[in-house]
């Protein structure tokens, strides 16, 4: 998620350099192509990507990077109870499912709007919404619970 989401933050901070709202390619804009910002962001990420790439084989990694590079520019939007079931399933795992499951996970979330349980969870999450009168991030979900200890 958090690589996604800071491709995300990466478009937003174009955006305000170049005070443009639609951007085909805008990375290599002169107002955006040196700025420190984004490249503390990319260097982040991109130490995040050679512990990916040391966990999964060079397949993995390929396919991993692909579901990274999505246009998702919809992050945003995400419910995060979504976010925390994908965590939750993802933790519960053994270490070798998790391994296994690496790409999968990685897909739902950042292709979440592709997902029909995405849909399904956020339509009971906008009815519980309205019936207890409270923002949908108020509302948490029954039996999704971080474990106390997770074994890595």
């Amino acid at each position: 998620y958090a690589m996604v989401a800071l491709n995300n933050l990466i478009n937003l901070r174009i955006q305000e350099l170049t005070k443009k709202k639609h951007m085909p390619d805008m990375s290599l804009d002169k107002k955006v192509v040196w700025d420190k910002t984004i490249a503390t962001i990319r260097n982040f990420q991109s130490e995040f990507a050679l512990c990916a790439k040391e966990l999964l084989t060079e397949r993995q990694f390929s396919i991993w990077l692909r579901y990274m590079n999505e246009d998702s520019h919809v992050m945003y939007n995400m419910y995060h109870q979504f976010l925390d079931a994908m965590n939750v399933e993802y933790i519960h795992m053994s270490k070798e499912q998790r391994q296994n499951n690496f790409n999968k996970i990685s897909k739902r979330i950042a292709l979440f709007y592709e997902e029909d349980d995405y849909y399904a969870m956020k339509e009971s999450i906008d009815d519980a919404s309205k019936r207890f009168n409270c923002h949908k991030s108020e509302i948490i979900l029954k039996d999704l619970e971080y474990p106390e200890d997770i074994e890595w």
